[in-house]
């Protein structure tokens, strides 16, 4: 008997839950208004799919970035607690990832865990919140690397900058002055150090006398795809 019950207890539970009645889309909006975001995106995947109309997209979207926005809880044990809450939501629905607001919440959750964490003086804050947040706005990007920079040499937040840089091809993140300043500390470091660069093809932007002693890295930070960082960081090391 006792071997049974295991058994007995699990088909009730699934009994209980194939009972349950389907939700609706006045059900989800009954939840939206009373702002039970959790329940509304715990049943809203109980809607068959043929029925997951622009509606229930938009009342999902809703609920999705009340989560992220209205969360106080904080947890010492994770920081990026939150952080990983809205990945998982991003992940759970694809759609979100073309929701403007979601995206701004989603965003702005992740500064303030890596502000957090920051804070708490945890290891591996900076890695784990590109983790998550690697498909943040660029502007995102260098608010991070910005808050980075503030509590640590300018080199450490390279990689925040390469990121947001992307290529050169976000000429705002490329102009401002903290980036130049990171570049110029990442010149410093040996070369196996990450912070340092791309180094898988030889350096374009940097003419050999102008690179430093060999202990330095062999090609400049991917940073230096920014023209104008280029050419304000090679005007202060010739100086």
């Amino acid at each position: 008997m006792t071997r049974r019950l295991p058994m007995v207890l699990a088909y009730l539970l699934s009994a209980s839950v194939l009972a349950r009645p389907a939700a609706t889309l006045e059900d989800l909006r009954g939840l939206a208004v009373q702002k039970s975001w959790a329940e509304l995106l715990e049943r809203a995947e109980a809607l068959p799919p043929t029925t997951r109309s622009d509606t229930w997209r938009a009342l999902v979207t809703e609920a999705a970035t009340a989560e992220v926005e209205s969360a106080t809880v904080l947890d010492d044990k994770d920081p990026f607690a939150m952080a990983r809450k809205a990945r998982a939501l991003g992940q759970r629905y694809a759609f979100l990832a073309t929701a403007p607001g979601f995206l701004s919440a989603r965003d702005a959750r992740g500064l303030k865990d890596l502000e957090r964490c920051l804070a708490l003086e945890r290891s591996g804050c900076i890695d784990t919140y590109r983790e998550l947040a690697g498909d943040a706005s660029a502007e995102t990007m260098l608010q991070a690397a910005r808050l980075v920079k503030r509590g640590h040499f300018a080199y450490v937040a390279m990689p925040l900058f390469a990121s947001a840089v992307r290529g050169g091809k976000e000429a705002g993140a490329c102009k401002d002055e903290a980036l130049a300043e990171a570049v110029l500390a990442a010149r410093d470091l040996p070369a196996p150090d990450a912070r340092a660069g791309d180094r898988s093809s030889p350096s374009a932007t940097t003419p050999p006398s102008r690179r430093g002693p060999a202990r330095r890295s062999a090609s400049p930070p991917r940073a230096w795809a920014c023209p104008s960082t280029a050419r304000s960081t090679a005007t202060r090391v010739s100086r």
